[in-house]
């Protein structure tokens, strides 16, 4: 990339001017493209983490993830984000494969992948704490009641509702 062409350039993303005989086109790329978070499970409650996303203007409550750093050991990279991200550490030979997420087309290419992690009772949840400077807050969410604001439509956990409800179908929860 040229600098002539450089748009804007942000930690996570740069943007770049292509010309073409239809006209000038934005091109985004992203520093990672491919993302990793994590579905932590204790006795009835998951991890959520919440962080503020520009482009709907609000916090969201999410499962601790972000940008891969390698491919070469993914469950690896997951258990680092969740340390990063909320002091919780795992074992990453410990993790299952939940989903794994492609690129639309016309949009930002990433790919993710999805695990989860049932943590054993004798967990101390008071370790759990945001870690990095974007985190708001983490807090261990009762499965019930992010099922229970899915049925009423309040929409507060709409980014982790259709993992909780995979998890529930491969009945690992």
């Amino acid at each position: 990339m040229t600098e002539e062409n450089l748009a804007w350039q942000g930690k996570f993303l740069s943007i770049r001017l292509e010309d073409s005989q239809y006209g000038v086109y934005e091109i985004m790329t992203a520093a990672s493209t491919y993302g990793v978070s994590v579905m932590a499970v204790h006795k009835d409650s998951v991890l959520l983490a919440k962080q503020y996303r520009p482009p709907v203007k609000a916090f969201l409550w999410e499962f601790p993830g972000g940008a891969a750093d390698s491919l070469d050991n993914l469950p690896a990279e997951a258990a680092r984000e969740l340390h990063e991200e909320a002091n919780v550490e795992v074992d990453s030979s410990e993790l299952k494969l939940l989903l794994v997420t492609h690129p639309m087309p016309s949009a930002v290419e990433c790919t993710g992948a999805a695990y989860f992690m049932k943590l054993p009772d004798s967990f101390d949840r008071g370790s759990s704490a945001p870690q990095e400077s974007e985190i708001e807050e983490v807090a261990w969410v009762p499965i019930q009641d992010i099922l229970a604001d899915f049925k009423s439509r309040s929409m507060k956990y709409a980014s982790v509702i259709e993992r909780i409800l995979l998890a529930k179908f491969l009945e690992y929860i």
